[in-house]
């Protein structure tokens, strides 16, 4: 096993390598450069993986992150062609690695994992901010799922935890939403209070009599989250619209 994970992190190095090499186009065909250094990149984590399951899966989702940070900042991918092949890259590698990464640990530290995630999502919304992020909007979207996720995540060890951060969370996000170029933001807030204030009813208030609680506070909810996103319906388009004219 030790000589296995020391292929595997070996084959990792040699692929990142490789894909150096297609990101400074020193080779005649730097975009199936790059789709051969991203793969494999991810089948080197995957043989770590069957060996040191925790230490494949952190060395997978760290790769997986590296090639949504090059798609989404301005440097040091300049092609567009570039950009596209790592882009297809990340989301195989992000799919193929993200859910088994938040199972696996969230089994044995649900809080801790749900608030890692949300960090991550936290720093993604604040990188979209920066003048150095190409993909706003992007940013914007992958911050909120992580954000609302994390937290939601966390409900595998608390639920009572959970269901209090993501409501907070969720409101922060609404409230987030009315700054200008953030009505994006509005969508993952109107939807984790959609899932956690029910949760949260559903979880402190057992018992048949929380019935007609949940449907009057779902039924406001409902409500209020159409009207809420009716009104920024406008905005909404507005930054989807400028994001597609510009990119």
């Amino acid at each position: 096993p030790p000589a296995s994970t020391a292929v595997g992190i070996a084959v990792w190095a040699l692929a990142l390598g490789l894909l150096a090499l297609g990101l400074w186009h020193v080779v005649s065909t730097p975009e199936l450069t790059l789709l051969i250094g991203g793969a494999g990149a991810m089948v080197g984590a995957a043989m770590v993986d069957g060996n040191r399951h925790g230490t494949g899966l952190l060395i997978g989702v760290a790769t997986a992150a590296t090639f949504i940070a090059l798609v989404l900042t301005q440097r040091p991918v300049s092609v567009r062609t570039d950009r596209v092949v790592i882009a297809v890259v990340a989301v195989v590698a992000t799919l193929g690695t993200l859910p088994a990464t938040l199972i696996w640990f969230a089994r044995q530290a649900g809080i801790a994992t749900g608030l890692t995630l949300w960090v991550i999502g936290a720093a993604a919304l604040a990188a979209a901010r920066s003048s150095s992020v190409r993909l706003t909007v992007t940013a914007q979207f992958l911050g909120g799922v992580a954000l609302v996720g994390g937290a939601a995540l966390t409900g595998a060890q608390s639920i009572a935890f959970a269901t209090i951060f993501g409501a907070t969370i969720a409101v922060i996000l609404v409230v987030l939403a009315t700054m200008p170029n953030h009505a994006l933001l509005s969508i993952f807030g109107s939807a984790g209070l959609l899932v956690n204030v029910p949760w949260g009813i559903h979880h402190f208030f057992p018992g048949e009599g929380r019935v007609p609680l949940l449907i009057l506070v779902c039924g406001v909810l409902i409500v209020g989250v159409a009207v809420w996103l009716s009104r920024l319906s406008g905005e909404l388009h507005h930054e989807f619209h400028l994001h597609l004219r510009h990119h």
